[in-house]
C-alpha cells in the first residue's frame, strides 16, 4: 500500500509514520538585501538599522535544528543572509517538492502600540486555522503576548492576502513573532533580551510544527540549559503559591531545567511544594523560561517556575513564635515514580499533602505535621523523621492501589 497524506497534512495511514519522513519548508522572511533595495523590512532606532531578516533567519535556523533532531526533513526556500528570493519562486518550488507543511518566519511592524505574536492562515484552510490557533495557545502558555487572539485569516482583496498562504498547495502558516515597532517587543527581538526571546519563539514555532505531525517535543539538542540571571531584587521578599495551585503544589527541582525537556525535569524533580519559599535568590531565564532560584526551610537551593499564573512575590512576613525551619507539610505521600502520583492525587489534595519521590526520601529527611504515607516499596531505607508513618505498600502495584483505596475510600 502506498501511504498518502490527506489535504490537511495529517496522517491517513499509520504506515506513513514508519515509511515516510515529514517534510517541512521553513521559509525565512525576506533577504539580506531587502532593506538596501527599498523593502524597508526592519526598523531604525537611534540611527541604527535593525533588519528583520536577521531575526527571521536566526529563529528559523534554531527551529531547523530542533525539527531535524526530531526526525523531520527540512528545506529552506530562502537561504539565511543571502539575497532575497522572490516569493513566487519559493512557493512554486515548494509545490514541486511536495512538502507537507510550509512555515514562514517574520517579525511584524505597525503603530507603536501594536504588540504581540500571531499566525496568519488562508481563510478557507481549516487545518491551518487550527494550527494557527495552537500557535497562539503555545505563545500564551509561554508568557508571550499575542496580537488579538493570535490568529489572522488571510482574506482576498485585503492586506492579509499573503502570497505564501495563498499560493501553496499544502498547509501553510506565516508567523509574526512580535512587533519590531513596539518598544517592549523591540527589546525582545533586537535588544537586551534577544538571545532568550528568539530561542523561546523558535521553541514555540517548533513545538507547533511537531504537533502537526503528531510528534511529541522531546526538548532541544543541548543537554544543559542556558541560565541567565534577570533580577536579584528580592531582599525581604518571599514566594507565595497561588491558592488555585496550593492543594497540588508546584514541581520543584534541584537544578535549573528546561521546562520543555522531560528528561531534565525527571532527572532533577524533587517533589511538589504547596507552601512557598521564604528566601528568593533571584529570577533567571532558563532556556527561554523564567525560574526562581529559592531556598527551602532547611536552606537547600531549589528551582521553581516564575510564571505569574502559579506564584507571586510579596514582602516577607514572619509568624510570631514560629521559626521558619519549623515549617513542615501536614501530610506527605511517598511514591516510587511520577506515574504513581495518579493513584494518590485525590487523597493528596483532600488531605493537604505533598508528594515526594522515594529516591528523595532516601537522601533527605522527611517530616510531616500528621502522617507520612508510604505508597509502595515499604519503609526500609527511608529517612522518616517526624510524623506518623502509614505504610500502604502492597506486594504489587495493584496491592498498593487497593490499600490506598481502603485507607481513603477513593
Amino acid at each position: 500500500m502506498t501511504p498518502t497524506y490527506s489535504g490537511s497534512g495529517f496522517l491517513l495511514d499509520l504506515s506513513l509514520r514508519f515509511f515516510s519522513q515529514p517534510y517541512v519548508a521553513l521559509d525565512i522572511g525576506h533577504g539580506r538585501d531587502t532593506w538596501e533595495n527599498g523593502g524597508g523590512k526592519g526598523v531604525v532606532v537611534d540611527g541604527k538599522v535593525y533588519e528583520e531578516h536577521d531575526a527571521n533567519a536566526e529563529t528559523a535556523l534554531m527551529v531547523k535544528e530542533i525539527l531535524e533532531a526530531h526526525g523531520v526533513r527540512v528545506w529552506l526556500p530562502q537561504e539565511p543572509w543571502e539575497r532575497d528570493r522572490d516569493l513566487l519562486s519559493r512557493t512554486n518550488e515548494a509545490n514541486r517538492r511536495g512538502v507537507d507543511l510550509y512555515w514562514s518566519f517574520h517579525y511584524n511592524a505597525g503603530i507603536p502600540d501594536a504588540q504581540g505574536a500571531c499566525a496568519f492562515y488562508w481563510y478557507t484552510a481549516g487545518d491551518a486555522k487550527k494550527l494557527a490557533k495552537r500557535f497562539g495557545e503555545y505563545c500564551r502558555g509561554a508568557g508571550v503576548d499575542t496580537h488579538g487572539d493570535g490568529t489572522h485569516a488571510g482574506v482576498p482583496g485585503t492586506w492579509t492576502e499573503l502570497h505564501v498562504n495563498r499560493e501553496t498547495s499544502m498547509t501553510a502558516i506565516l508567523t509574526e513573532n512580535g512587533f519590531m515597532t513596539n518598544h517592549e517587543d523591540f527589546e525582545n527581538i533586537f535588544g537586551s533580551n534577544k538571545k532568550q526571546y528568539r530561542k523561546m519563539m523558535a521553541r514555540i514555532n517548533a513545538k507547533c510544527i511537531l504537533s502537526f505531525f503528531g510528534i511529541s517535543y522531546q526538548g532541544d539538542t543541548s543537554d544543559d540549559p542556558e541560565v541567565i540571571k534577570i533580577s536579584n531584587d528580592f531582599e525581604n521578599k518571599e514566594l507565595v503559591i497561588h491558592d488555585k495551585y496550593a492543594s497540588e503544589g508546584l514541581a520543584i527541582y534541584g537544578e535549573p531545567v528546561n521546562l520543555d525537556n522531560e528528561s531534565q525535569k525527571v532527572a532533577h524533580y524533587i517533589r511538589n511544594e504547596s507552601n512557598g519559599f521564604k528566601t528568593i535568590y533571584g529570577k533567571y531565564d532558563v532556556d527561554g523560561y523564567e525560574m526562581y532560584k529559592v531556598a527551602n526551610s532547611a536552606g537547600t537551593v531549589r528551582w521553581v517556575t516564575a510564571h505569574n499564573e502559579y506564584s507571586y512575590v510579596k514582602e516577607k512576613t514572619k509568624n510570631v513564635g514560629l521559626e521558619e525551619d519549623e515549617y513542615m507539610p501536614k501530610n506527605v505521600f511517598i511514591v516510587n515514580e511520577f506515574i504513581d502520583g495518579a493513584a494518590i492525587k485525590k487523597a493528596m489534595i483532600r488531605n493537604s499533602g505533598n508528594m515526594v519521590y522515594r529516591f528523595t526520601a532516601e537522601r533527605e529527611d522527611i517530616k510531616a505535621e500528621e502522617n507520612i504515607y508510604v505508597c509502595g516499596g515499604g519503609i526500609d531505607g527511608l529517612n522518616l523523621k517526624k510524623g506518623k508513618v502509614v505504610d500502604l505498600s502492597g506486594s504489587s502495584a495493584e496491592g498498593t492501589a487497593k490499600n490506598i483505596y481502603k485507607e481513603f475510600g477513593y
